[in-house]
């Protein structure tokens, strides 16, 4: 009997890795307000500054995720 030759876990989760936080950066507004007033619809009352804060925090949580995702993946293709 042949063995399964389909994706392994960690190719799903690079992909994941790099798919989520671009999606994120991608829809994440580039206005504070317009990131305060998102957080409204939901309920969320936020500041000025605040959401100027979240937002930028928000952008170097992604663009390090993606960073180490891609390390990541540079030294698996490295070691083979």
């Amino acid at each position: 009997m042949k063995a399964c030759n389909c994706k392994p876990p960690a190719v799903r989760r690079t992909f994941l890795g790099l798919a989520l936080p671009t999606v994120v950066l991608v829809l994440l507004p580039k206005c504070p307000l317009c990131l305060a007033a998102y957080a409204a619809s939901l309920g969320i009352g936020l500041s000025f500054s605040s959401a100027e804060t979240l937002r930028t925090a928000i952008a170097i949580a992604c663009v390090a995720v993606l960073a180490v995702v891609i390390v990541r993946g540079a030294l698996r293709a490295n070691a083979r």
